[in-house]
């Protein structure tokens, strides 16, 4: 049975216009946190919040990029 796909939250001050092209290596993962772990003070300093569908710990796709 295959495993339903999660959307996820995650927070980067990498931004990556081509992420769905090589999603899993792309350089947001660098600086990358999920969106619940991000403090006050670093939503203040700024990034992007990518919205994205995982598949177990996998990233699938990404549905939209915001600019924080």
């Amino acid at each position: 049975m295959k495993q339903e796909l999660e959307i996820v939250k995650v927070f980067s001050i990498v931004k990556d216009k081509q992420i769905n092209k090589n999603i899993d290596k792309s350089p947001i993962w660098k600086k990358a946190k999920h969106w619940n772990d991000v403090t006050e003070k670093e939503k203040e300093k700024g990034g992007y919040l990518y919205t994205m569908y995982f598949d177990g710990s996998t990233p699938e796709s990404v549905t939209s990029v915001q600019k924080i």
